[in-house]
């Protein structure tokens, strides 16, 4: 049981969504039934603000998704949005009844953290003729990243290769980033 609260981001939504006039053509029990489908069926790209107002999207999905996050029982949501009073959050709460186990499993599954690279590789090959017969003898720099999940044991690699102009495209690329990340890093 989590005693984590929703964050004021998702609060704030719910506000805008709850206090401001919107003109809805479906019930608001039906848009939330819809907005949860289409998180638990990774359908989000379905819903466009022609066929729901964005207040009420952001409303629905933060408060699904980070209730989920939290792993808040119905109860603990009811009781977070209890003050508001509105369709709005009670059709949030029957919804979450509804899908909120499905939801709850579903956001466990997901990586919140980026894999980080635990090694790189590399050797140099060479490119000697073409597939139409042509003669080229360039050298190739081929490279192997291997990244761990965080919710992983096992690496998992990624390969390339590249001419030399390409890498010391990359490598500029490397430098660029590097050198705003120091930036902020020093701001």
């Amino acid at each position: 049981m989590s005693s984590s609260n929703l964050s004021p981001t998702t609060l704030d939504y719910i506000n805008i969504a709850t206090t401001s006039e919107i003109a809805i053509s479906e019930t608001i029990e039906t848009i939330c039934e819809k907005l949860f489908e289409s998180l638990l069926n990774s359908d989000r790209n379905s819903v466009n603000s022609t066929q729901f107002n964005e207040e009420i999207v952001k409303a629905v999905w933060s408060c699904a998704v980070e209730s989920a996050q939290l792993g808040l029982e119905v109860e603990q949501l009811s009781n977070q949005l209890k003050t508001f009073n509105h369709p709005l959050t009670l059709a949030i709460i029957n919804c979450y009844k509804k899908y909120g186990e499905s939801l709850r499993a579903a956001v466990q599954t997901v990586g919140w953290t980026y894999p980080r690279i635990v090694d790189i590789d590399w050797r140099i090959s060479g490119l000697m003729e073409s597939n139409n017969q042509e003669k080229i003898k360039e050298p190739l720099v081929e490279m192997t990243f291997k990244s761990l999940s965080a919710d992983s044991t096992s690496s998992s690699t990624f390969s390339f290769s590249c001419t030399k102009n390409q890498l010391l495209e990359l490598r500029w690329k490397v430098k660029e980033a590097q050198n705003m990340l120091q930036k902020l890093s020093n701001s």
